[in-house]
Order: C-alpha cells, then structure tokens, then sequence
C-alpha cells in the first residue's frame, strides 16, 4: 500500500519541477500522467526511454485499450490517502457525510478557490484511473478466446454492406495473348456480405463520499471489476455464439444463410470427432471442394487454428505430438509405421469451457455431445468484429446536481459498441460428435 509521504512527494515533485506559478494545474496533469503510467493505463513510446513520450496502453490487434505489463495493482492505492495526498486534511474532511462540506467544494463560483477544483479534478483522475484499470482487467482473462477468433474492423456505420469484387471467372481463360491482339478485358462480378446493426452495452460505477472517507476502497475496485466482468463476458458470449453457429449473420447478395452448412452451396460442419490425426485430414478435406461463389474458383484454405474443449486437450497433446503409430492388422501382426511429422507447430490451439456451454445452451446439445466439438481453419477471415469503438470509461462531471443530490463524488460510465459478423464461413469446418 502506498502511504501518503509516497504520494504527496510524488505530487509535489511534479508540480515543482514544472513551475506551479508559470503554469497552473500542469503539474498536477503531469501527477496524474505518471498515476495512470504506475496502473498500467498509460506506456512510455520508447520502453528504453524513461524520459521518452507517454501514449495510451493500447492493444495493436484489437485496438482495445489494455493493462501494461509490470503495473501497480489498484489495490495498493486507498481512496482516503490519494484524498488526503492531494489536497490536504482539510480536503479528506470535505467528504465526511456528517459533517464534510462536498458541495461547497463543488459548487461553482467566484468565492471558491480555484485550488479546491483543481484538487477535485486531479482526485476524480486518479480514482477514475483506478476504475478504468478494474473494468479493463477482466478483459485481460486468457479464459476469453474470442479475440483471436475474431478480426477487429473499426466501422463507422451501423450495419453495412461489405463491397468487394472478385475477378476472372473460371471460363476467362489464363490470359494468353496472341502477338498484336488487344488484351483481354475483365468484367468485375459484383459481390456484397451485409454485417448486422451494432449493438452498446453499458454499466455505470458510482463513488460516494462515504467510499472515500470510510476507506471502502477495496468494494468500490470490486463494483468497478464487477462492472468489467459482466461487459467482457457478454462480449466473449456474442462472439463464441456467433463462432459456433448457435447465432447466424451471414448474408450474402441479400439472402440468410447459416454460418455451418451440410449441403450445397458449401459443407462445413460434419460428423468427425477426434480420435486420430485421420479426423484432421478428414476436416482439411472438405476445404478443397470450397469455391468462390462468384468465380466458381478454388478458396485456398490455409488452416491455422484448431478450437477443442479443455475435456480432450490431452487427446489433442498425443495427437499433433505424437512420434510413433501403431497398426494393427485383424490376425494381430502389429507392424510400426512411418511416424507422421509433428504438426503441433502448424496450428494455433485453443480451448474454451465457455464455448462448451454456449455450444449446450445454443445449440441444444448435451454435455458428452457438446465435449466433442472442435473447429479447424481461419477464424480471422471467416469472423469480424465490428466496432464503433472499443470498451471505453467515461467520467460524469463532478457538479451535476444529481451527483450532488446523491451525495456521489464521481461516477464513471463504461460501454463498447460492437456486434460479430460472418463474411466468409468456407475459411471454417466444425466438427461434431457422431448422431
């Protein structure tokens, strides 16, 4: 825990070195800066720079604001000693619910002193970092596969039309041309995937006088946490439904169409559950009948992910590692045959007991059914994430009158605005358990 000589030192350090008189509230900007680069929110540009610039902790695939390695836990900072820190005993006093003076503090006014605001902003930045730190961590959770499932695709749209156009056909030849001949020319076939009307989900966290005076900082970081657990959980729960087939979005050229399909136009989903490396070939088969719809040409599938429950990860382990086989004939000659290659470094693998359940809860399916689920191909081309924008935390203003009435020092607000959509379900195989 850090104690208050820690952080008023660090406070005042701040504010000396740039000049208090010269520019006012700098240095508390610049406190409040190296706060959130102790907590993990913000990252020096150069990691071998302590003087270097300090931008935003941002994930570059998912572009969702995330934790820096090696942070602070927020837990190590109470609410009281940031209080007492910043502005002083007098300050702490103001949020005493019998007898503090919060909304003098808060009211704006000519007879206020600016000091008191500029105290109140800098503690609302600091408690607001701790909160934006808890709501971000759950979506941290390795247990959540749905990011490197889905392809992050920044939209400004609310349901779109994905317009693309796909070449030659399969009559337009190879492109020969004769000495003196023109060349050939190409009609484009116009092809468009229509992506779902995004959706916002949102929570608030609320911090009261008595959380700061009473030092309940430890049920205001679990309120916070709690906050971010229900928003990365309903996030992970739309993107593996979707990823299962227990949801469907794809729309192709204006027509519906199941993400897994066991007929024409496409077959993806078969009964083939593990029990050697022939049920992955078995799955890899039904890639080479995939064909473009517009071109009727081959789609190269270059399967990279395999996606298991955690029940047969073992069965998985023996599979794809394995250095010897064994057949055996029906007279009982055992021969050993050539080992097959270890292909274990060919695929990324994944396991989720969440998609397990979702796969019980949407598909209807049993739990010994659902256990031998497993999909091989290339999430990323088949699934997009499409985002407005990413899980943010947005603070209320300090001297809202319903702030005040409620006796709230800061409320923050978090949401994200997205929705998963299918735009090209042959780059996927699911495989079940036998019917």
């Amino acid at each position: 825990m850090f104690t208050f000589s820690e952080l008023r030192s660090t406070l005042e350090a701040h504010v000396n070195q740039l000049g208090p008189g010269l520019q006012p509230g700098r240095g508390h900007r610049s406190f409040v800066e190296s706060f959130y680069e102790s907590i993990g929110l913000m990252r020096r540009r150069n990691p071998d720079d302590d003087t270097s610039t300090l931008i935003e902790s941002v994930d570059h695939k998912s572009g969702r604001k995330t934790i820096a390695p090696n942070s602070h836990k927020p837990e190590l900072y109470s609410l009281p000693i940031l209080a007492e820190a910043i502005g002083g005993r007098d300050f702490l006093e103001s949020f005493n619910p019998k007898g503090g003076d919060m909304i003098h503090l808060l009211e704006a006014g000519p007879g206020v002193d600016p000091t008191a605001f500029l105290n109140i902003n800098t503690f609302s930045a600091t408690v607001g970092g701790l909160i934006e730190a808890k709501i971000l961590d759950p979506f941290e959770n390795n247990a959540f596969i749905g990011d490197e499932l889905f392809e992050t695709i920044p939209t400004s749209k609310n349901g779109e039309k994905m317009i693309g156009t796909h070449g030659f056909g399969a009559t337009d030849g190879d492109g020969t041309r004769d000495p003196g001949m023109p060349h050939g020319r190409a009609q484009f076939g116009e092809r468009w995937v229509s992506t779902p009307a995004l959706t916002e989900k949102a929570l608030a966290c609320e911090v009261t006088q008595e959380a700061v005076f009473y030092d309940l900082t430890n049920e205001v970081l679990q309120q916070a946490n709690g906050v971010g657990e229900i928003l990365a959980y309903g996030r992970e729960k739309t993107m593996l439904d979707l990823f299962c087939g227990g949801t469907n979005s794809y729309n192709y050229g204006g027509t519906a169409y199941d993400t897994y399909q066991t007929a024409t136009p496409w077959i993806n989903t078969h009964t083939n559950p593990l029990q050697d490396y022939s049920d992955i070939d078995n799955a890899i088969a039904l890639f080479e009948d995939m064909t473009d719809p517009e071109t009727s040409r081959e789609i190269v599938v270059l399967p990279d992910t395999i996606v298991h429950m955690p029940r047969n990860a073992s069965l998985w382990h023996r599979t794809l590692n394995s250095t010897e086989t064994r057949e055996v004939s029906n007279t009982n000659t055992t021969t050993l045959s050539t080992p097959p290659p270890s292909v274990s470094s060919s695929y990324k693998l994944l396991s989720s007991t969440i998609l397990r359940n979702r796969i019980i809860a949407s598909l209807g399916e049993s739990k010994a059914d659902a256990q031998e689920y497993w999909f091989i191909g290339q999430p990323t081309k088949c699934f997009k994430w499409m985002e407005a924008w990413p899980v943010r935390v947005t603070p209320a203003s300090p001297n809202e009158f319903v702030m005040l009435d409620r006796g709230l020092v800061a409320a923050y607000f978090a949401n994200y605005r997205g929705v998963g959509a299918v735009v090209e379900p042959r780059y996927m195989v699911r495989n079940i358990a036998a019917t």
